[in-house]
């Protein structure tokens, strides 16, 4: 069943067999569990702050949901996030790259920008946010984003950032509000 088949990859992953485990699974397809369950035991793992053993999982399911021709955005996200756990930086942006080189790009964008953010990687995301912001300007949500990512970084446009979104008369009163709150505490 499903859930012994979870146990037995969570067990595998405790006493550092995992990885053979997925070898099995790789050499005779017809006794790997569904993908679906792989993803539940990684993400009990994650929870269990076993982040190597989560992305081992993510991993091969990545790996044979690409050969499939199956990948959603979402998987581009969890294993980009589980390679931030793993502190694979490199790998994690290559497969944020490759997400926003499919589908809705703005969407795409904002997702990956909010892992990164998420995820306390705001230089990383900082150019994200600002493509974004140059393909939905009228969106005053992203320049906000864009404006606390800039004044996270002591970057010297963020002043000007926030003002224009405060300033905006289209804008909705919460975000000009939220705009204009970091401006007053740096005075």
């Amino acid at each position: 069943s499903e859930d012994v088949q979870q146990i037995a990859m969570r067990l595998a992953a405790k006493q550092g067999r995992l990885a053979a485990l997925l070898n099995t699974y790789r050499d005779d397809e017809s006794k790997a569990p569904a993908l679906r369950s792989m993803e539940q035991a990684a993400n009990t793992l994650r929870l269990d702050k076993d982040y190597a053993n989560s992305r081992l999982l993510l991993e091969f399911v990545f790996q044979r949901k690409l050969e499939r021709q199956s990948l959603a955005g979402a998987d581009y996200l969890a294993l980009a996030e589980a390679r931030l756990a793993t502190d694979d930086m490199p790998g994690a942006m290559d497969l944020l790259h490759r997400l926003t080189l499919q589908g809705d790009l703005y969407d795409n964008l904002d997702s990956a920008a909010a892992l990164l953010e998420k995820t306390g990687h705001v230089a990383e995301a900082l150019p994200l946010l600002k493509k974004l912001v140059v393909g939905r300007p009228w969106s005053e949500a992203d320049r906000l984003r864009l404006g606390r990512a800039e004044l996270t970084l002591k970057d010297a446009n963020a002043n000007a950032t926030l003002t224009s979104v405060g300033k905006d008369a289209q804008a909705v009163y919460a975000v000009r509000a939220a705009a204009t709150s970091p401006l007053q505490r740096s005075e």
